[in-house]
């Protein structure tokens, strides 16, 4: 499976690669430190290998980009592609109702 890692904190984005390759369910993890970075990542990677990621772990508060605009960016890019599906999962550390109904009426699944 092909996992893309969304966080302003390098240190979540590291333990996390570990523990998924530990796991042996990723073929092939990327990092990106903002919404922006993961954007310029899709476009150059998934969008000229033809690939998508299986799973993207996005933390909605980040500077630069945050996770709503790169999910708004997503799915515009997204719309135009093919009907691959891509499983996104956020994080925030501080839940509030407006975090969370932001992320699942874009399509989010809740962490």
């Amino acid at each position: 499976m092909n996992f893309l890692l969304v966080d302003d904190d390098e240190i979540f984005n590291m333990l996390n690669r570990k523990l998924l390759e530990k796991m042996g369910i990723a073929k092939n993890v990327r990092t990106a430190n903002n919404g922006k970075e993961a954007m310029l990542l899709f476009q150059q990677h998934y969008v000229k290998n033809d690939v998508t990621p299986d799973f993207i772990f996005l933390d909605l508060n980040m500077p630069v980009m945050d996770g709503f605009e790169f999910l708004k960016q997503f799915q515009k890019m997204s719309s135009h592609g093919g009907s691959t599906k891509v499983v996104i999962v956020f994080f925030v550390v501080r839940s509030t109702r407006y975090n969370t109904g932001q992320g699942m009426r874009r399509g989010s699944l809740h962490c």
